[in-house]
């Protein structure tokens, strides 16, 4: 014992060394206990567990999108995921998991929202109940945006100021699974859900098919078709709906009324139709036309836009699901959206902005009338939609819009699709929208331009107009000063006389807002947008009904021009009402106009090539020759004193040859003459 006394204090600094080694391994053991715990709970962050949403319910569609967000978790190199049931999420108690929740919600909208410890990621999701989104506003903006499976539902979450965008179906992926197999005896014809009498969400309605046509086709019942042994058992359901798949996968040819048959197959390639009465109504399609590329009636359309197709699929596959706040997906690339800003009022001038491929644009618009404005953007979206239309450009913004104007807005999209012979066009909007009240207080305006149309719609309707539009900047320019003034008084002096109030607006909008041909070009596209966008501009205080001075000549068809009767009316909203008037030909009106009030030959300007000098009419144009000669074979040539009457004006009209107008209402001049 003394020999290790002894040794202790002959080493000193040995000691000493090992009590601060000791020390040392101490500290070193607390703070490494320490980080072993942070790292664990990192790990348990970042090693996320996964689940799938399922249905026990008699509609086998539910199981389909069980499997097409397993496919989409695979695709994510994600193997491992439990089931989760979609009707009892708010019980859910176990580990913390993060959820796919796509599909159709919900039977018991009150098991809404799900428990604490799921993170959902809201994809392709159709809320079948408002009252979900209603009662859960904050849940929902916790985890915005939310990917949703059709514009409708986009539409309700932007309703309640809620981050939402169109994500399409994850049933699009199902072509990537290697578990659905092409199979040689399935390869036969199929009608998956074909009734006579009855039909996927509407019951018993006669379909607008004859099956004894269809002998040859297998049918499939897609709904009841889960065994009682197997219905609460959801591996062997997803068994089941693999080998439906695999039907859809090896058919030759598929007619169908059911929308999770149609979307796999658009996935699969394989050809099909799609046929159902609501088509065109029923807001679950809405954002699949393109895809779907059905009808209300039997057709032979056996494939989908593959454009429209690949563009959903690969927004699917960008949607990041490691997130920690949100499922953020890049679906719109710079070059394909426009984002409208809100626009700036000061004093007598509000100013508009979008930004476009990072350039920012704008104009102004002055009333010079002393009026009020409305600031919202309904006015740059009517002015864009036919540029968007034309190139495939995303209308995006913050700003909410009225609800109607914006649903009017897609009843265009047919109608450009006929007018430019082009069925691949399409219309996308993502901008939230709200419900706005109808005004008691009632406006009808027309536009005024001194011309026949505009004096036949003010004495066609002279107890009902109240104010008359004018525009500078359209077809008279701020420089041309000595044609605006005269056109200034003379306006001023038909408001008097008429009692009507004259708005006068100066805008820079046909100047400064050029983004290419597609959209812009003044006759074709955008003459009708650019007059409503003033209207929009108007006092929203007021419930406005517009009357648009316009000539007949279009027999119901789809002429490509920017005003039109199967356009004008969808550009309307809540509190604007678009009427286009054009009930008589130029030729009618001209006599109406005489016959009403010659004095307005005093003031009648009809010329449009006088943008190069200051003449009011240049009686040197097909318009010019044409309203005059009518005039005079109405027997008022010595009242058109704006005209030059010093011509022999019978030769100067037969010589136009290439005129529309012309050529239009030669048979009506003939008789005339012959009068």
């Amino acid at each position: 014992m003394s020999l290790i006394y002894s040794l202790m204090f002959k080493n000193k600094k040995v000691i000493l060394l090992i009590l601060i080694l000791f020390i040392i391994i101490i500290i070193l053991i607390y703070y490494l206990y320490k980080f072993n715990l942070k790292l664990e709970k990192f790990i348990d962050i970042n090693k996320n567990e996964y689940g799938v949403i399922h249905a026990f319910t008699d509609n086998i569609g539910d199981d389909i999108q069980t499997l097409a967000a397993i496919q989409f978790l695979k695709k994510k190199r994600i193997t491992n995921y439990n089931f989760i049931n979609r009707e009892t999420l708010n019980t859910y108690s176990g580990k913390p998991i993060t959820v796919i929740m796509n599909g159709w919600f919900l039977h018991d909208w009150g098991k809404f929202p799900p428990s604490k410890n799921i993170h959902p990621i809201f994809i392709s999701i159709h809320i079948a109940h408002d009252i979900i989104i209603k009662n859960n506003v904050e849940y929902f903006k916790t985890y915005q945006p939310i990917g949703c499976r059709d514009i409708a539902t986009v539409n309700k979450f932007k309703e309640y100021g809620i981050d939402a965008y169109f994500s399409g179906c994850l049933t699009l992926l199902l072509n990537e699974s290697e578990s659905i197999k092409v199979k040689e005896e399935y390869h036969k014809k199929y009608l998956v859900d074909i009734h006579k009498d009855w039909q996927p969400d509407i019951g018993n309605v006669t379909m607008n098919i004859d099956l004894e046509k269809y002998k040859d086709f297998e049918k499939i019942e897609a709904q009841n078709i889960i065994p009682t042994d197997i219905f609460n058992n959801i591996n062997k359901r997803l068994e089941l709906a693999t080998s439906l798949l695999e039907k859809y996968k090896s058919a030759e040819l598929i007619i169908t009324s059911r929308l999770h048959c149609i979307l796999p197959c658009r996935s699969f390639n394989t050809n099909c139709i799609f046929i159902h009465n609501d088509y065109y109504n029923n807001k679950r399609f809405s954002g699949f036309h393109e895809v779907i590329n059905g009808d209300n009636k039997l057709h032979n359309k056996m494939q989908g836009n593959k454009e429209s197709i690949h563009k959903i699929k690969e927004s699917l596959l960008n949607t990041n699901i490691n997130n920690s706040n949100n499922n953020i997906i890049e679906h719109f690339n710079n070059d394909n959206i426009i984002e409208i800003l809100k626009p700036k009022i000061n004093d007598n001038t509000i100013t508009y902005f979008f930004i476009y491929k990072g350039k920012e644009f704008s104009y102004e618009t002055k009333f010079l009338s002393n009026e009020k404005f409305n600031n919202g953007i309904e006015s740059v979206v009517t002015i864009l939609l036919p540029f968007s239309i034309l190139n495939n450009i995303t209308l995006y913004s913050k700003v909410h819009c009225d609800k109607k104007f914006i649903n009017n807005l897609y009843n265009i999209l047919p109608v450009f699709k006929k007018m430019n012979k082009n069925n691949d066009l399409k219309l996308n909007i993502d901008i939230p929208l709200k419900e706005n009240i109808i005004k008691k207080n009632k406006r009808i305006v027309s536009s005024f331009t001194l011309g026949v149309d505009s004096f036949y719609t003010l004495y066609s309707n002279i107890d009902k107009i109240d104010c008359l539009l004018f525009v500078i900047g359209f077809d008279i320019k701020n420089k041309q000063t000595e044609l605006l003034n005269e056109t200034k008084k003379n306006l001023e002096i038909i408001c008097k006389m008429y009692n009507k109030k004259l708005i006068l607006c100066d805008t820079t909008l046909k100047n400064k807002i050029y983004l290419g041909h597609k959209g812009f070009d003044w006759g074709k596209y955008f003459h009708g947008p650019a007059i409503f966008s003033i209207i929009y501009s108007l006092d929203n205080n007021y419930n406005y009904e517009f009357i648009i001075p316009s000539s007949p000549g279009w027999d119901g068809n789809a002429f490509l021009w920017g005003s039109h009767p199967l356009l004008d009316k969808h550009y309307g909203s809540n509190n604007l009402t678009i009427i286009h008037d054009d009930k008589l030909t130029r030729v009618q009106k001209i006599k109406y106009i005489v016959d009403y009030d010659d004095i307005c030959l005093k003031y009648l300007r009809v010329c449009y090539m006088n943008f190069n000098n200051n003449k009011y009419n240049c009686t040197n144009c097909a318009k010019c020759f044409f309203t005059l000669y009518s005039i005079k074979l109405h027997g008022y040539m010595d009242k058109a004193i704006t005209f030059d009457r010093n011509i022999d004006i019978k030769s100067k009209f037969w010589s136009i040859k290439d005129s529309n107008l012309i050529n239009q209402h030669k048979d009506e001049i003939m008789k005339l003459e012959k009068k």
